[in-house]
Formats: C-alpha cells, sequence, structure tokens
C-alpha cells in the first residue's frame, strides 16, 4: 500500500510540475513525456556471497613470493626513502614493474607475515641509515 500511495504523491507532482511548464510555456514535449505511466517499483533481491573460511591455503597465488619479488619491492620503497620526490609508478619503473604490478605484490606481501616482517625490517634499517630531510636542510642566511 505504501508504494501506492508514494505512485500517486508522484503522480500528483509531476502534474503540478506539468501544469506549472505549460503555463510557463515550456512546451508539448515536456507533457508526452509526463503524461507517461511510471513503472511499477519492483523490491530488489539482494544476495549475499557466501564467506570464505580458508585460512594459509598454498595453492594459487598465495603460496610463496619469490625472494626476487619481495627485493625489489624493498628496493622500490628505497628508491623512493632516498629521493622523496620519486614516485611510486617511478620507482616501480626503475625495478621493471607496472604500478598494476606492484600493488598486487604488495597485497600478497601483506597477507604473507614473514614477508611483510622481512620488509618491515629492511626497511627500517635503510630509515636508520638514511638522513632525514631535516637534517641534511642547509640554514637559510635570514
Amino acid at each position: 500500500m505504501q508504494s501506492k500511495s508514494r505512485l500517486r504523491r508522484a503522480r500528483t507532482t509531476l502534474q503540478i510540475v506539468l501544469a506549472a511548464a505549460l503555463g510557463t510555456g515550456v512546451g508539448v514535449a515536456a507533457a508526452r513525456a509526463f503524461a507517461q505511466p511510471l513503472p511499477a517499483i519492483q523490491p530488489k533481491a539482494y544476495r549475499r556471497p557466501a564467506p570464505a573460511f580458508v585460512q594459509n591455503s598454498a595453492t594459487g597465488e598465495d603460496a610463496e613470493i619469490p625472494s626476487t619479488q619481495v627485493e625489489k619491492y624493498v628496493a622500490v620503497y628505497k628508491d623512493m626513502q632516498r629521493n622523496r620526490s620519486l614516485t611510486v609508478e617511478k620507482a616501480a619503473a626503475k625495478e621493471g614493474l607496472s604500478i598494476g604490478e606492484f600493488r598486487r605484490l604488495e597485497q600478497k606481501i601483506e597477507r604473507d607475515d614473514a614477508a611483510r616482517e622481512h620488509v618491515r625490517t629492511e626497511l627500517q634499517a635503510a630509515a636508520a641509515q638514511t638522513p632525514s630531510p631535516a637534517a641534511t636542510a642547509v640554514p637559510s642566511a635570514n
């Protein structure tokens, strides 16, 4: 019943708009457009996907990340640590990775605890060796 009352209100609103449009001289085309019957409102059925209960499956892409790929990933971030103006796209390209390949590799590393920890320790060590931008800044002569 509620949808019928909504349809009536919508039709009444459209009739008022149509009358105002005709009164201002918008034309017959608007009258024809509003004269069409409104389609019935159908409730939508939503289907939830079944939850996946898989942990650490050793099949597919997540089996094991080659160490060469992890080193490329680390090299991209080390390049960006050294050169703060370097974008991810440019740093990944220097390692032969497209941005899509780099992001997929990043997702794999985030899911692999050992690889994520390895990357974290390497990048922290590199950050400790790299002087901060504030330490290398030249004082102004003001």
